[in-house]
């Protein structure tokens, strides 16, 4: 019939062969258990079943550690050993804005869908920044540089400072400074 890949018929307090022997001081039983000789958890004793039980009795992973050693130890392995940080710092908020704000695509459809003229047939993004977006002459999707040298072009156009006086261009800079605004905070 050939050969089993298991022997389903061991029994089950029999043990496998084994080279080594106890390290418990006088005794010669095999070894089938090994146990941790310190914290590091790289260099380990063998023993037989009898003596790794009196050893797991008496093992004490933290001691000679301090009460705030242990606590800190403790309070570590709550998030797995890994660093933690305050919410805000690495740009974290950032990241969940941006995350939240993407769902705002999907909320504002049917407000798109009314002003389908305002924003590209394959991007759809809600109304008040289709607006900004006519007002700086730029289409989805646009990137920050992209968006700041548009903005830079455009008031060296209308700036007050250059058109002495003409008040249609101070409006136009009015409407290009919000819609800037507008966008930028959309792609941060």
């Amino acid at each position: 019939m050939g050969r089993r890949k298991y022997d389903f018929y061991r029994k089950k307090n029999e043990r496998p062969k084994t080279d080594k022997v106890c390290d418990h001081e006088g005794c010669t039983e095999p070894a089938y258990f090994k146990a941790p000789k310190d914290r590091t958890l790289t260099d380990y004793y063998w023993f037989c079943e009898k003596h790794i039980k009196e050893y797991n009795e008496n093992w004490d992973f933290y001691r000679g550690l301090s009460d705030t050693e242990i606590e800190r130890e403790i309070s570590s392995s709550y998030v797995w050993d890994r660093p933690t940080r305050k919410f805000g710092t690495y740009d974290a908020h950032r990241n969940f804005l941006r995350a939240a704000n993407f769902f705002d695509f999907f909320i504002a459809l049917d407000d798109v869908k009314e002003h389908s003229e305002r924003s590209s047939p394959s991007f759809f993004v809600p109304p008040d920044i289709a607006d900004a977006l006519k007002i700086m002459g730029l289409k989805m999707p646009i990137t920050e540089t992209s968006l700041k040298n548009r903005y830079k072009e455009l008031a060296k156009t209308y700036h007050p400072d250059l058109n002495s006086g003409d008040k249609a261009g101070e409006e136009i800079f009015k409407e290009v400074s919000a819609a800037y605004r507008v966008l930028l905070k959309f792609i941060t």
